[in-house]
């Protein structure tokens, strides 16, 4: 799994660090280029974005 796919699956940071063997300054910074590609700011947007790609339609 890759920080993406744990942070949808609501798990905390400290869980994400333990499970891909990270310090919490690597995944703030992995966090903040997901953020950045995104265009978002906030967790609370990142997930709104989230459901956006989940819910479009599949061709």
């Amino acid at each position: 799994m890759d920080v993406i796919d744990l942070l949808v699956a609501k798990k905390s940071r400290s869980e994400v660090c333990e499970e891909l063997f990270i310090s919490a300054n690597t995944l703030k910074k992995h966090i903040a280029n997901i953020y950045r590609k995104l265009g978002v700011s906030s967790a609370n947007q990142f997930f709104q974005k989230v459901a956006e790609f989940e819910n479009r339609p599949r061709s």
